[in-house]
């Protein structure tokens, strides 16, 4: 019994805290109108509008309304009195209230503590070197071809690094919390990075079976220190496991044998610079072509180059690149191209970069 009544008291005080600047301001307007009804009703104004002027320029300032308009009852001036007291005490109150709000929200911001509510934003579950780079890529990206609408870095940290940026929410626990995850608005995201901070890999595969369980849906991407384990983290929901080690190694091999390799992967994955790499849905006009032909067309048209193509499944997905040039454009396929920027006269997508 004691621990609902608890329970209840805990509700009735949350709202009463979180409705207080609004019931605030309802009380105000309320006494507003009624001492304006009672000066109209004792004839010291004439109309209406002019009490109410009088009483609000009364309530800011603490001193009558009007220079040369003032109270000729006892009734009036113990108005002006209450007036006067409610200026200093009810209207004070209230802008207090409205900016203590702004103070404890900056703060909640700062340390983590907040609740998200944001709908198809992205997480970035761990904070390591990668994270800033990630960020400024995502930040950077155009905003008529964004799939999100808000960036949500989840990190064990004190505070939040990003309080500069507006679209950079900051959520403070365990990237493998429930709780965590659910302040984090996990349930409405469109996507999920899943950082491997520690180099602990049963961190990142526990993380990404909850992030699976409580978003069915999400385009979930996670890092890995050891290739020996992508089979876990593709069985725990990932769609797509980036081996950190490998690619590093991988292109460091491409770029002695081929010399600039490395500064070619750097532009088609930076978009500060040059051209980058995009996937886009294929017009309905050009399923049936083969490759040849809209490869020749759209580098024709929009100055872009196809360099493979995405084939949908009903539970999988496949990537060609460089495709045999009599391929045939499917219904359900996505076009893999480089292009300078996404306005190509067709909904496009984000490419799931690399971390």
């Amino acid at each position: 019994m004691k621990e609902k009544l608890k329970k209840y008291i805990n509700i009735i005080t949350y709202y009463l805290n979180y409705y207080s600047i609004s019931l605030m301001f309802l009380t105000l307007l309320a006494v507003i109108f009624v001492l304006t009804i009672i000066l109209v009703g004792t004839s010291e104004f004439e109309s209406i509008g002019s009490a109410l002027w009088w009483l609000i320029i009364t309530l800011i300032t603490t001193e009558p309304g009007y220079a040369d308009v003032y109270p000729q009852t006892t009734l009036g001036f113990i108005i002006q009195l209450l007036t006067i007291i409610l200026g200093v005490g009810i209207f004070g109150t209230f802008v207090a209230k409205i900016l203590s709000v702004f103070s404890i929200n900056i703060r909640k911001r700062e340390l983590g503590e907040m609740t998200i509510h944001h709908r198809k934003h992205i997480i970035i579950c761990g904070y390591s070197e990668k994270t800033d780079t990630i960020i400024t890529q995502l930040l950077n990206e155009p905003n008529e071809s964004k799939f999100y609408n808000n960036i949500v870095l989840v990190a064990d940290i004190e505070r939040n690094p990003y309080l500069d940026y507006n679209k950079v929410d900051f959520v403070k626990g365990p990237i493998d919390d429930k709780l965590t995850l659910k302040n984090a608005g996990i349930e409405n995201a469109n996507a999920v990075i899943i950082l491997n901070e520690d180099n602990d890999d049963s961190t990142t595969a526990l993380a990404a079976l909850i992030i699976r369980a409580l978003n069915k849906k999400v385009h979930l991407v996670a890092e890995a220190s050891d290739a020996e384990n992508k089979d876990y983290f593709i069985n725990a929901g990932v769609d797509k496991v980036i081996i950190n080690n490998d690619i590093s190694s991988q292109l460091i091999v491409r770029t002695a044998l081929y010399g600039n390799t490395s500064d070619i992967i750097n532009e088609l994955l930076n978009n500060e610079i040059g051209n980058e790499i995009y996937i886009g849905s294929i017009k309905e006009k050009d399923i049936g072509k083969n490759y040849l032909e809209i490869f020749e067309k759209y580098k024709s048209e929009k100055d872009i180059s196809i360099i493979g193509v995405k084939e949908e499944y009903d539970e999988d997905s496949k990537v060609t690149l460089n495709p045999d040039k009599d391929y045939v454009i499917k219904p359900k396929d996505e076009i893999i191209y480089i292009g300078k920027n996404k306005k190509i006269g067709f909904y496009h997508k984000l490419l799931k970069k690399l971390i």
